[in-house]
């Protein structure tokens, strides 16, 4: 209710870019085919590669659906394209991982998480950026859930060291009505000091 899916929304349609990857992990079934076909709409589908994976496929298919929308970004951007990567959203690829790794014996330690999510999620924000020497690039969007307004949960945490920036949505902005509900105080960008 924070409207983190219009903000991504725009970001598909709006942002410059010759190929769009959006990865779904954990959406409800109808929600895919809705945000698909009504959301983005034919403008947005006409240049946006959908990778989905629903909240009641098994774990090992939702720890599978952003490895493979970054292969997928990976292949674009080594023949030379700008590629935007969507993930909605790296908390439940590491609910996904987390399941996959205590059934293959690691136990939970980081607040729930076994010790190879960090690395994990490490590995895959660290695929984006640009390729080598006169192939395209990689931007990558990767949202996280938050329980509870806390923004020190595990996911979060784990991301804010990795990323060059994160944008905070505020639900006491979007409950007055203003959206996008960004909360620029608590909004950070690594890169604004060098492009500003």
């Amino acid at each position: 209710g924070v409207g983190k899916s219009s903000l991504l929304t725009s970001f598909a349609h709006k942002i410059e870019a010759d190929v769009v990857v959006l990865a779904l992990v954990g959406e409800r079934g109808r929600e895919i085919r809705d945000y698909a076909q009504s959301i983005l709409g034919d403008v947005g589908l006409s240049r946006t590669i959908v990778v989905a994976s629903a909240a009641d496929a098994p774990s090992t298919a939702r720890s599978r659906c952003p490895l493979t929308a970054m292969r997928i970004a990976e292949w674009f951007r080594d023949r030379g394209s700008h590629v935007l990567v969507i993930m909605d959203s790296i908390t439940r690829f590491a609910e996904a991982q987390r399941e996959v790794a205590v059934m293959a014996g690691e136990f939970p330690s980081l607040r729930g998480f076994p010790a190879s999510t960090p690395s994990q999620i490490t590995k895959l924000a660290e695929r984006a950026g640009p390729g080598i020497h006169g192939t395209g690039d990689i931007t990558a969007i990767l949202s996280v859930l938050v329980a509870g307004s806390d923004i020190n949960e595990p996911v979060s945490d784990m991301l804010r060291g990795v990323l060059d920036g994160h944008i905070l949505l505020d639900r006491t902005l979007a409950q007055r009505g203003h959206f996008p509900a960004v909360d620029l105080l608590a909004s950070v960008s690594r890169a604004l000091p060098k492009a500003a």
